[in-house]
Formats: structure tokens, C-alpha cells, sequence
């Protein structure tokens, strides 16, 4: 976007240019009254002044999509955030299988039936037709927003069902503090005070007065893990990237993936400060070994056993002071230690938070179903288990692909030869004797 600066620069050249553009003019009409040359100048320069205000107006707020193409907006006091689908083509990455991506979720080829799942906190994607467009977010004023965004009523319940279906926009990380001037300890076991999207941030921050410190900063993280389905998970790691650091205490923190119980499965917010929990779910990362980028948390035993194959998975983010309640050094200063990473509030996904998981492919067995009980499924598959799953429904499982019906539709015909042979060899024994 081109700065005001750059913009009345542009005005005071064309404005001088015009000027002497239209001296020119009155010296050729000199024959003419010099009123008349007055009036030209002053015509140019009203209207150079009034284009340089329009060159100098500032459109960086102006919506970036047509209305139909807004999926979602949140008003808060005189500006407005909105969710769009942008015209950037999200194309097929390197050995990734595009007939797999899913509006979170991105799956790369590893060979011999492995594979890495990329699974972001939100939707970044939107399929039209047989192409992926980016999801973006963008802000403007409320006055704006009033002016422009005008849908009809098939747009809105078009946009409604679209969020409603695909749960487009759950607000699933970012962070949670509590803000208060007292003990340490009190402030690890009190309530939240205030949570927000706009980042995930980690850590504390002092209080000028000896004894009492002001704030701690929780990191949450939630992922639709469902698209894993019944395959085998071998490893997953969660990626954040640094956005900041703040070291201004003598203390030397290290951060790590923890466990969590949400408030709200979609929605971040104060309750998430106490459904942190202690056991600890990754490495740990020092302060100084957090990387530029991004740096990985490496989910141990118990971290794999929290991802749910079938749902939601959620984790939170702490300081080693925070999570062992162990107080750090005691400063007279409102300074303190925090890690700031980048949210999926961020544009794009360069640099969004996102599970890692490599996975196996699990075969699955041939499975036969059958909603009528008088007939004996099992029958048809030479090894197979059946299962009762409730009074009316079995599940039967065969352990080799090769169909029992085959053998009896063998031994069925061999058996109907025999008798329509004996059929005829009764009938030809019986013209003979005749």
C-alpha cells in the first residue's frame, strides 16, 4: 500500500504541472480576455486538488473479497475482523496427496504405506470445484463494513450452512492469562482474567512490588485429529513458530506441550487457565534453544495416547515455573519472561501452528453386514470371527480374502451335474427298454 506521504507527493507534481500547463494555455489565448485565463487556472487547480485528495485516501481498509465470498465476521466496537476466501491457489506441495487434503489438513507420501498428516487448529482451506483457495482474515471499520457489506437473504443462509457444516471457524488456540498482584502460587492456582486468538504467548511477567508478581501466560492448542481415522499412529510432534522473546530476569525457563480439559471444544477462553494440567506432554525447550522459526515438541507415550483418532485433541503450552509451581526470582520490576508464538490467526500457513503426525496405513479387513437375521453372513467366507454388537446387529470379520461361496458354488454345480447326469442316464434306461 502506497503511504499518504507518497500520495500528496504525487499531488503537488501533478498540481504544479497542470499549473504551468495552463499558463502555457493563457499566453497561446492571449488574444482573450485575462479573466477568462484566471478562471482556467483556477478550474485546473480545483480539480487537481480534489484529484490529489482522491490519490491520497487511504484504501487499505476497503473489503478484499465481494460479499458472497465472506464466510464470517466478528464486530468488536468500531472495526470489524472477517474471514474470506482469497484468490490465492493453495497448490499441491511436494509429495503431497491432494485427494486427501481436507479444509485443516495437508498429507504427504513418506512411501511403503507411511505417510505425515499436517493438521493445522483451524480451517486454512476451501475447496470450489476441484480447486483449494486460501482462507484469510482481514479488519476493517465498522463504517465500512456498514457501507459495503450488503448480502442477500440466499447469500447469508448459502454462508450460514457453509460454517455451520464444514465448523469453519472454531478459535481453538492462542492464549490465556490471569492479571493480578499477588503470591506466586496464587496466581498459578487462580482463575483466568483474559484470553485471546491473536497469538499464543507463554510465560510470566513481574510485579514491581518485592513478594508479588502480575501476570502468567498459558498456551492452548486444539486440533480436529479425526481425519487419522483407525490408522496407526507411530510419532507426532507439535511445530510453533517464535514471533518474540522477552528475557528480562535472571531465570532461565523452558516451555513444554502439557495437558489440557477445554472450557469449549471450538472456542478459547478464560476457563482454559484452570483446565491446564501438569503432566507433561513433550520435551522441554530452553528459552535460548527456541529456534528462529519453528521449533518442535516432540510428544512422548503419554502425549500420543491424548490423540484422539476419532475427535478432538487439545494440549496447552507452559513454563517449567508455571507448571511445577515453583516460584521464579523475585524482582522488583513489571518484567519478566515470555515466549510469543504465531497463532493460526496468522495469514497463510508459513508460519501457523500444526501437529505433525506420521502414521502407518492400516489394512482393513473384509467386513460383512447384513440387517437380516435370518441370513448367516459368516457363511460366505471360508476363516472368519462374527461379533455381536447389539441385539440386532453382527459383525462379521473374515481373516482371508478368499469367499467361502466360491467353494460352494463349486461343490452347488458339481452336485446339480451329477443329478441332472442321473436324470438323463434314468431317462436314456428307460427308452432302452422300451
Amino acid at each position: 500500500m502506497r503511504d499518504k506521504g507518497g500520495y500528496w507527493l504525487f499531488y503537488i507534481n501533478l498540481t504544479t504541472l497542470i499549473f504551468f500547463a495552463t499558463l502555457k494555455c493563457g499566453r497561446t489565448l492571449s488574444h482573450r480576455p485575462h479573466f477568462y485565463n484566471m478562471k482556467k487556472i483556477l478550474f485546473f487547480l480545483i480539480f487537481s486538488f480534489i484529484l490529489g485528495d482522491f490519490c491520497s485516501a487511504d484504501n487499505s481498509l476497503d473489503l478484499k473479497a465481494s460479499n458472497a465470498d465472506i464466510l464470517d465476521y466478528e464486530i468488536n466496537s468500531d472495526l470489524v475482523e472477517y474471514k474470506y476466501i482469497s484468490d490465492d491457489l493453495v497448490l499441491s506441495e511436494t509429495d503431497e496427496i491432494l485427494a486427501l487434503r481436507s479444509p485443516n489438513s495437508q498429507t504427504f507420501s513418506l512411501g511403503q504405506n507411511r505417510y505425515k498428516l499436517k493438521i493445522y487448529p483451524s480451517i486454512e482451506f476451501v475447496k470450489q470445484g476441484d480447486l483449494w483457495f486460501q482462507l484469510k482474515t482481514a479488519t476493517t471499520s465498522l463504517d465500512i463494513w456498514k457501507a459495503d457489506y450488503k448480502l442477500s437473504w440466499w447469500d447469508k443462509i448459502k454462508n450460514q450452512l457453509v460454517a455451520y457444516a464444514s465448523q469453519l471457524f472454531p478459535l481453538t488456540d492462542g492464549f490465556i492469562k490471569r492479571l493480578a498482584t499477588e503470591s506466586w502460587n496464587s496466581l498459578v492456582a487462580g482463575n483466568g482474567t483474559a484470553s485471546d486468538n491473536i497469538n499464543i504467548q507463554v510465560g510470566w511477567a513481574n510485579n514491581a512490588t518485592i513478594g508479588s508478581w502480575g501476570q502468567i501466560f498459558r498456551g492452548r492448542l486444539s486440533f480436529d485429529t479425526s481425519v487419522i481415522g483407525l490408522n496407526e499412529v507411530e510419532s507426532a510432534s507439535i511445530f510453533l513458530y517464535k514471533s518474540a522473546y522477552a528475557h528480562n530476569t535472571i531465570d532461565t525457563p523452558s516451555f513444554g506441550v502439557y495437558s489440557l480439559s477445554p472450557g469449549d471444544e471450538t472456542l478459547i477462553g478464560i476457563a482454559d487457565y484452570q483446565g491446564v494440567g501438569d503432566t507433561l506432554f513433550s520435551n522441554e525447550i530452553l528459552y535460548s534453544d527456541l529456534s528462529a522459526t519453528y521449533s518442535e515438541f516432540v510428544l512422548n507415550d503419554l502425549g500420543l495416547a491424548n490423540i484422539n483418532n476419532d475427535d478432538n485433541s487439545h494440549f496447552s503450552l507452559r513454563c517449567d515455573y508455571d507448571a511445577t509451581n515453583s516460584a521464579p526470582s523475585d524482582e522488583a520490576t513489571a518484567d519478566g519472561e515470555k515466549a510469543t508464538f504465531y497463532s493460526s490467526n496468522e495469514g497463510g500457513t508459513a508460519k501457523d501452528p500444526y501437529l505433525e503426525v506420521i502414521y502407518s496405513e492400516v489394512e482393513t479387513p473384509a467386513v460383512a453386514t447384513s440387517t437380516n437375521s435370518n441370513l448367516n453372513i459368516s457363511a460366505i467366507y471360508l476363516f472368519s470371527t462374527s461379533t455381536a454388537l447389539d441385539a440386532s446387529t453382527t459383525l462379521t470379520i473374515a481373516e482371508y480374502n478368499i469367499p467361502f461361496l466360491l467353494y460352494y458354488f463349486v461343490f452347488t454345480a458339481l452336485f446339480f451335474t451329477i443329478l441332472i447326469c442321473a436324470f438323463l442316464y434314468n431317462i436314456l434306461r428307460k427308452k432302452q427298454w422300451n
